[in-house]
């Protein structure tokens, strides 16, 4: 996500405010718990968000700019994981798999401890 800097519409300001509530846990819900998005386009499922969001998807899957400009936020991993998940899915292009340039020298010693790599935890 790219911080707008300088002068911002009204609307700009009125969605980075709303952004700034949910992240605070103070935007109103409704009685199933829920958060009313306030304006702008709301879909009613994963599959849609993701057909609104990655709109053509088939055609653009080697177009790295295509990526870079899209991006579903999530609260939780594991919904990261159950959208990338159905996003990889439509994918018809063979995957592939990179690997560290550590983790290939360690296999290659077989007697050497794997480095479990984690990020801090901040409170």
């Amino acid at each position: 996500m790219r911080v707008l800097q300088g002068t911002a519409t009204a609307q700009q300001r009125a969605w980075a405010e709303f952004l700034l509530s949910v992240g605070e846990g103070t935007a109103p819900v409704d009685e199933m718990g829920k958060i009313r998005i306030p304006f702008g386009r709301v879909v009613e499922s994963i599959g849609d968000l993701i057909d609104s969001v990655y709109d053509n998807i088939e055609s653009n899957q080697g177009d790295l700019e295509y990526f870079a400009d899209r991006a579903i936020l999530a609260p939780t991993n594991v919904l990261v994981h159950d959208i990338n998940r159905l996003v990889g899915a439509r994918f018809t292009a063979p995957g592939r798999t990179f690997y560290l340039s550590t983790m290939r020298q360690l296999k290659s010693r077989p007697r050497s401890p794997y480095v479990l790599l984690r990020s801090p935890l901040i409170y």
